[in-house]
C-alpha cells in the first residue's frame, strides 16, 4: 500500500485562529500536499466552494459540485460566524459530499459525538503532536470516501441495469417472454405471456 500523500489534493482549512492554521497549512506543505487553502469564516466557505465549482464549470462545461471543489475540508469548531456543526448540517442541504475532518481545539466526547452523528468523517483534538497524525488521518477519509462513491456507483449502476430489465421483460407489452430450465420448468414468464396463456403470474 502507497502511504505517500497524493499531491494533487485539493485541501480546505476552515479556522479562524491564523497561528493555528499557519501551521497547519506549512505542515502539510511539507508533508507533500500542494493544494492547500484557507478561510476563516463560515460565510468564506461557501464563497470559497462557489468561487471552485464556478472555475470547474468554466473549465469543464459540466455542472460543478462541492466535491469537485476540494476533496477534504479541514474543520475547526468555534467559527466567527456559528461552528463547525452548522457546517455539517448545511453540507448535505448544498448537495456538498466532501468528507469533513473536524479539527478543534475544543475537546470533548459530546461535541465528538455530535460531530460524527452530523457527518464529520473524523474529530481531532489541537494537543502536542496533533500535527503529525493529520496526513495519515486524511489518508485514511479520503480511502474511505472513494470505497463510499464506489459503492454508491455500483448501486446506481445496478438500479439502472434493473429498470432496464423490467422495461424489456416485464414492461414489453406485445412479446410473450419466459425462461425456463433445460427440463422445461418455467422460471420467468411476463405479463403478455400469463394474458395469452390465461396464467397466473407465479
Amino acid at each position: 500500500m502507497n502511504d505517500s500523500p497524493d499531491t494533487s489534493t485539493r485541501i480546505l482549512i476552515v479556522d479562524d485562529d491564523v497561528g493555528q492554521a499557519d501551521m497547519l497549512m506549512e505542515y502539510l506543505h511539507i508533508s507533500g500536499f500542494e493544494h492547500v487553502d484557507l478561510v476563516e469564516s463560515i460565510r468564506d466557505l461557501w464563497r470559497k466552494l462557489k468561487e471552485k465549482e464556478d472555475a470547474v464549470s468554466a473549465a469543464t462545461g459540466d455542472d460543478a459540485k462541492g466535491r469537485d471543489a476540494y476533496e477534504i475540508i479541514l474543520l475547526d469548531y468555534m467559527l466567527p460566524d456559528g461552528t463547525g456543526l452548522d457546517v455539517l448540517k448545511q453540507l448535505p442541504e448544498r448537495d456538498c459530499q466532501i468528507p469533513v475532518i473536524m479539527v478543534t481545539g475544543q475537546g470533548s466526547e459530546r461535541i465528538a459525538a455530535q460531530a460524527i452523528q452530523n457527518g464529520a468523517a473524523d474529530y481531532l483534538i489541537k494537543t502536542g503532536g496533533y500535527l503529525m497524525t493529520i496526513p495519515a488521518l486524511i489518508k485514511k477519509t479520503l480511502d474511505a470516501q472513494e470505497l463510499k462513491l464506489s459503492i454508491q456507483r455500483s448501486l446506481q449502476a445496478l438500479r439502472e441495469s434493473e429498470a432496464r430489465y423490467r422495461a424489456i421483460v416485464e414492461d414489453y407489452h406485445t412479446e410473450l417472454i419466459c425462461r425456463f430450465k433445460p427440463n422445461g420448468a418455467l422460471t420467468f414468464v411476463n405479463e403478455v405471456y400469463c394474458r395469452y396463456f390465461e396464467r397466473p403470474r407465479d
